[in-house]
């Protein structure tokens, strides 16, 4: 599975839009590891504020292959605290 299934889940979500609601803009989409990862070099980089609202002002958050993947503790709190 790679950027296919991203691409079907994305074209899945546009056409439910179209044909149901107003398309809406601001999709976000990634791997848990890649935002686990992604949160953990901001948190680093003291910018992990930052990197939360972007995602927090997306609609839509399409987070592949989150039963998958081993987390360490920290990574588990990030990735809760940014999706709760």
């Amino acid at each position: 599975m790679g950027k296919g299934y991203f691409l079907s889940l994305k074209s899945i979500y546009n056409l439910l839009c179209s044909k149901l609601i107003k398309p809406v803009r601001g999709t976000w989409q990634s791997t848990a590891a890649g935002l686990i990862h992604e949160l953990m070099e901001a948190g680093d980089e003291r910018r992990l504020l930052r990197v939360r609202e972007q995602l927090a002002s997306q609609h839509l958050l399409i987070i592949d292959r989150l039963g998958f993947v081993p987390l360490s503790e920290t990574g588990a709190e990030l990735l809760f605290e940014t999706i709760s």
